[in-house]
């Protein structure tokens, strides 16, 4: 569906490596509506892509195929202006915010990721997520091969039921199986940083692009955002389920935990009644009392309960999780303080995520060498001089250093943008206006201090970020990538995936011609009864017999059977292809009643009503295939329209010279 688009975008896994390619082959392969594109760049392509292959001119030429449709459909994209638009310009402005971390540890001004903290702490956000594992320190080649399959996922659902489906069964993140990748609710700092970005940004109902994590890259499904519940701390009393002993052993605990709740609403004291029998043995020394919690800490029915408790000392009746029933007192619900108030927490939080590097002053550093940082002390005394205590009540004002324009330091580059640049005094005057704060008693020699190194490193670190693309080959390499891989990701979802979703009347059609290649094999339609013994066999046997005579329900087989033990019959009915189910594939594939066979401990038998024979899928029984080859289809038509449109020439030749 999108093969030659995944090789397209794996271009630069090769050019991320040029340095280490010779550049004997300068010869042009092809040219596109003008543009020469050598036989190095595809060498590099094609052997970065066929590591365990050897050359042959098979796999050149049918790799020189895909590779031309790639550059048609970036010329398509640029044609069509797609690189103007502001949506396209925004996202890859994200994407080099995430690829330059490699290169450049770029620390954001603490006060704004404060205020974003705080701001992203007043609300939850419910979201299901899709993971594609990838190392921290994986390769750029990897790095790429992780974010284009991400890509192709996206492309792949629209509703978040598809979304939770395909976690199901793509999703790297274990608990996909069981959750559908459902995450619940969380706030800030529940989870790694740019994860968290993701969900407080993209809409509600929508899925984020592609994010990269530590565990690798994320698709992000938001679901519902609330206000923020906060933290709450509450004491329990657990009467824990036996899981093995079913329905009869969840009733006795019910029943326990209503007992105990009824002692706690007499009067007795809530703390001793969980000493004494809470099997959370944890918590009962303690008189049940838990560690304070927020959203997504605990499980979601016990959560739910907690916080439903209006006043301290409420008590809550029985609820059921995973674990038991619990009975849950509040005792102290937390409001969240002002952002002033909150501020020296959540600079430790930001710390402790990752959102400052801790590595920026080594880096700033070696950039200073580098770059021939050279500062003027005569000129950073004279415009202190102007700063007073007023800094500390927020009334500083900048106009004070109007007109005071002597370099404080400067910057020089040689190597790759050959500028030298000036950082005035009133750019650090500025600098200083944004970042005044109450303080009482504060040193404010100190406090310049700290802020003109923060000034200076920021200024190196945007000054080594200007460069990075002159800097580092691999670094413009994969920004020219990611930047055709958006441009293409949107016309291609224009061109082919979206429109085969909505084109009703078009995948109808090619449904119709194309029935033969959608086809049902041979297929049994069946009941298989899975019986505890040989007597229930018999006697399940025997009313299935009297049934066909007189009407049929398996649920009054169950019903009979079934009065001792949940698990002494057990029906499972469909159709069925070969090895589509095991315990059908043990019996011969006939009309009727089969013997009883015994399987994996239990007494088998089977009641097939009929046996079909080969016949098309009709359109809703093989939606997902036929949508998948009618946008096979519509991409070859877009394809071939492509090669009409653009003129290009290839040098076939020159294939010859790749050994």
């Amino acid at each position: 569906m999108k093969s030659d688009l995944r090789i397209g975008l794996l271009i630069g896994l090769c050019l991320l490596h040029v340095a280490a390619f010779s550049q004997k082959k300068e010869e042009v392969l092809m040219t596109v509506e003008g543009e020469k594109i050598t036989l190095t760049e595809f060498e590099n392509i094609y052997k970065k892509n066929n590591t365990n292959a050897s050359v042959d001119q098979k796999s050149l030429e049918e790799y020189l195929e895909l590779f031309i449709n790639f550059k048609l459909k970036v010329k398509e994209a640029e044609a069509m202006g797609l690189d103007t638009v502001g949506k396209f310009q925004n996202e890859l402005a994200g994407y080099r915010r995430q690829l330059a971390q490699p290169y450049l540890v770029d620390k954001e001004m603490t006060d704004a990721l404060v205020k974003e903290a705080y701001d992203r702490m007043q609300y939850d956000v419910a979201a299901s997520h899709i993971l594609i594992s990838l190392k921290p320190d994986a390769s750029p080649a990897d790095t790429l091969a992780a974010y284009q399959k991400a890509l192709e996922y996206k492309g792949q659902v629209k509703t978040l039921e598809e979304f939770q489906e395909l976690a199901v069964r793509v999703s790297d993140d274990p608990s996909s199986a069981t959750n559908k990748g459902n995450l619940g609710y969380f706030s800030a700092f529940a989870m790694v940083y740019p994860f968290e970005t993701a969900a407080f940004t993209t809409t509600v109902g929508q899925m984020s692009n592609p994010i990269r994590t530590r565990f690798g890259y994320h698709l992000v499904f938001v679901q519902d955002k609330r206000k923020a519940r906060g933290e709450i701390r509450v004491a329990h009393i657990l009467v824990r389920t036996d899981e093995k002993g079913g329905t009869e052993a969840r009733d006795a605990a019910n029943k326990k935990a209503r007992e105990l709740y009824a002692m706690v609403r007499a009067g007795e004291d809530f703390e001793k009644v969980a000493r004494l029998y809470s099997d959370d043995k944890n918590s009962a020394n303690r008189g049940g009392e838990l560690p304070k919690f927020g959203t997504g800490r605990m499980i979601e029915s016990f959560e739910d309960a907690a916080f439903a408790l209006e006043n301290d000392g409420d008590v809550s009746k029985p609820i059921e999780s995973p674990f038991g029933f619990h009975i849950i007192k509040r005792l102290e619900r937390y409001q969240m303080g002002s952002m002033e108030a909150m501020q020296n927490t959540l600079k430790v939080k930001i710390d402790r995520d990752g959102r400052n590097r801790k590595s920026v002053t080594s880096l700033v550093g070696k950039l200073k060498k580098e770059y021939k940082f050279k500062e003027d002390a005569k000129a950073y005394n004279a415009f202190v001089a102007k700063v007073d205590s007023s800094y500390f009540q927020r009334k500083w004002n900048m106009d004070v250093a109007k007109g005071m324009t002597k370099p404080l330091f400067t910057l020089t580059d040689k190597n790759y943008s050959n500028t030298t640049k000036s950082y005035t005094q009133e750019d650090f005057a500025k600098h200083l206006s944004r970042t005044q704060r109450m303080v009482k008693n504060g040193n404010l020699e100190l406090e310049l201090k700290e802020q003109y190194d923060a000034f200076v490193s920021k200024s190196v670190l945007d000054f080594e970020d200007g460069n990075l693309e002159a800097k580092y080959p691999a670094f413009r390499a994969l920004m020219k990538e990611y930047r055709d891989g958006i441009l293409l990701f949107e016309l291609m979802d224009n061109k082919v995936w979206s429109k085969a979703v909505t084109d009703s009347t078009g995948l109808a059609g090619y449904h119709e011609e194309h029935k033969s290649e959608f086809m049902w094999e041979e297929r049994l339609d069946v009941a298989v009864y899975l019986c505890a013994n040989q007597e229930v066999a018999e006697k399940a046997m025997s009313m299935v017999k009297e049934q066909q005579k007189v009407g049929f329900s398996n649920d009054s087989l169950l019903n009979t059977l079934n009065t001792d033990s949940q698990f002494n019959l057990r029906i499972e009915s469909g159709r069925y292809e070969k090895e589509d189910n095991t315990l059908v594939d043990a019996f011969a594939w006939q009309k009727g009643l089969s013997e009883v066979k015994a399987i994996d401990g239990k007494s088998v038998f089977l009641l097939v009503r009929d046996v079909l024979e080969p016949q098309p899928k009709e359109l809703n029984e093989a939606r997902g295939l036929v949508t998948a080859a009618y946008q096979s289809f519509l991409e070859e038509q877009w394809i071939a329209e492509l090669r009409k449109k653009y003129s290009y020439e290839v040098n076939r030749e020159a294939l010859t010279k790749i050994d």
